[in-house]
């Protein structure tokens, strides 16, 4: 019998961030931008809580993708963590 995954705990707090694609970042897919952005916020040791399942992934949801190769100045993503954390230190964290 199959062992059940660990149930993870709810998010404490979401936060949405707003990023534009221009120039030739343009021309990045959403499936693209999804996977270097999880790769950000995991080095940038962001405390992201996580789904519960036998392969756990970040929260993270994205608001209607660009199509590839439109530039586009708003567009949205919203990440759920696992502690409170203040916005500046995040935008400072994953800048770096």
């Amino acid at each position: 019998m199959r062992e059940q995954p660990e149930q993870q705990a709810p998010p404490v707090q979401r936060l949405r961030i707003r990023y534009a694609k221009r120039g030739r970042m343009r021309f990045t897919s959403h499936r693209d931008f999804s996977r270097a952005f999880e790769r950000a916020v995991f080095r940038a040791r962001i405390p992201m809580a996580y789904s519960s399942g036998f392969n756990p992934h970040p929260r993270i949801s994205y608001a209607g993708a660009a199509p590839t190769g439109s530039a586009s100045e708003a567009e949205f993503l919203e990440i759920a963590l696992a502690e409170v954390v203040v916005p500046d230190d995040i935008a400072r964290q994953l800048g770096r």
